[in-house]
């Protein structure tokens, strides 16, 4: 069955010392399965809404994990259900919602002596909308009405021993938010788990 999580939040004003009256409510299901020779797919969906007006720390920034050192992309660590190309804080929203799907083909599609990796697909999709976008004064801010989407392909434990596995992952972004420049849409990634 799939682990399905949920959260319902608050915001009293006066209360405690609280600014905001707001809802808040979060869900998110995830899943994943084997299939016999042809590997394990997984997937998350989550979905978040915001009632009320909170200020920009107060809502949803879109899971980024891309971090620019001086406009380069250096060998950044990759996070699964994250979307590895969207710079933080890039997009604001007070409700979305996500997929993150990978499928992990392990050893099924490359076998060579000392070098096994597993080979693992990843399609990352959201949308969002901010109805208050007019309360954040100065700040230039970026919606995902229009769909955000990214792709990439894993190579996880080239490197392996007993306990750590380390591999990599290249991504690509697509869609109405892609960068002109090409290799703006691009991120390496080092990829680390634990081999049991």
């Amino acid at each position: 069955y799939p682990i399905v999580w949920g959260q319902i939040a608050k915001g009293v004003s006066g209360f405690l010392n609280g600014n905001f009256e707001y809802m808040k409510y979060d869900f998110k299901i995830e899943k994943s399965f084997n299939i016999k020779n042809l590997g394990k797919p997984s997937f998350q969906i989550l979905f978040g809404y915001i009632a009320g007006n909170l200020p920009y720390t107060g809502l949803y920034a879109g899971r980024a994990n891309f971090i620019e050192y001086g406009g380069l992309n250096n060998f950044q660590i990759s996070a699964a259900n994250n979307f590895e190309t969207m710079r933080f804080n890039e997009f604001l929203s007070n409700q979305y919602a996500a997929l993150f799907f990978s499928h992990n083909f392990g050893r099924l599609l490359f076998k060579a002596n000392h070098f096994q990796p597993d080979i693992v697909l990843v399609n990352n999709i959201t949308w969002g909308s901010l109805n208050n976008k007019s309360f954040h004064f100065n700040i230039p801010i970026k919606t995902l009405e229009k769909g955000y989407f990214e792709s990439g392909i894993l190579l996880n434990n080239i490197i392996k021993s007993n306990v750590i596995g380390i591999g990599a992952g290249v991504f690509y972004r697509y869609g109405p938010y892609t960068f002109p420049d090409v290799k703006d849409n691009l991120a390496v990634k080092l990829t680390i788990g634990y081999v049991l």
